[in-house]
């Protein structure tokens, strides 16, 4: 369903809108002209009004006078650049929801693809786009690997140029778009301990050489994290604790 916001967000949007206003304005207007010109019925004005809009040439509804045919003549001028105005922005919305879509994925596992000894960070929460954010000041490669939307929207706004598989971190196909066989490490920054935990292990059974570094904010989690062999578990909430003791034991 589409909202106010969601056009308010949308350039594109907003100018198709916009045309649509136009085109019933001047539907409005023809209507109105008609029936104060020629003295038509409501209905007959509404229906020479379509058709001069349409520029479909059904021919006239009734015999016009001068001036008439010079409202007429104005009309379609108006008509043909409003419609105009009004296919170019619903192609370039159109082409702008595919570019987002279907073309922005394949693009995304292209690059991917492309990269050697990259890192893929899981989740696109506050963790994982500090790490983005390091990582891209080194110049190092990144991919990241999420399914939830709003936070894929504010990476992609920062950091436009790092690819974004759009899936499920915990589905081993998503993994593999990543690229994962030639990644040097991966870090499982999700919400969810029990995803980091099967990231983690999906990881650890391919029996490869990768860097596994995991979130976890359940020390009983994190402890199955060490066993499943985690290179490094992050529990933010104890390093947390432990900084602020240091801190307040001078």
């Amino acid at each position: 369903m589409i909202s106010f916001e969601m056009i308010d967000n949308n350039p594109l949007a907003r100018r198709l809108f916009g045309c649509c206003a136009v085109i019933a304005g001047v539907l409005m207007v023809g209507t109105i002209g008609y029936m104060f010109i020629e003295h038509w019925s409501t209905r007959d004005s509404f229906y020479m009004s379509v058709i001069t809009l349409s520029t479909v040439g059904y021919g006239e509804t009734r015999e016009l006078s001068p001036a008439g045919r010079l409202f007429t003549t104005a009309l379609i001028f108006i008509s043909v650049a409003g419609l105009s105005c009004w296919t170019a922005s619903l192609t370039a919305l159109f082409v702008e929801g595919d570019l987002s879509g279907s073309f922005r994925k394949k693009r995304a596992k292209k690059m991917a693809a492309s990269l050697t000894d990259h890192t893929i960070v899981c989740g696109s929460g506050m963790m994982a786009r500090t790490i983005v954010d390091e990582l891209t000041k080194k110049d190092l490669p990144v991919v990241i690997v999420d399914d939830d939307q709003d936070g894929l929207q504010v990476i992609r706004n920062m950091y436009p140029g790092v690819p974004i598989i759009e899936a499920s971190a915990v589905d081993d196909m998503s993994m593999f778009d990543a690229n994962i066989l030639e990644s040097k490490s991966v870090v499982a920054a999700l919400p969810s301990d029990f995803d980091n935990l099967l990231i983690s292990m999906t990881c650890k059974d391919l029996g490869m050489e990768i860097q596994v570094i995991a979130r976890s904010n359940d020390p009983r989690i994190a402890g199955r994290m060490v066993k499943a062999g985690v290179d490094n578990v992050i529990c933010p909430f104890q390093l947390s604790g432990i900084h602020a003791a240091t801190l307040l034991a001078g």
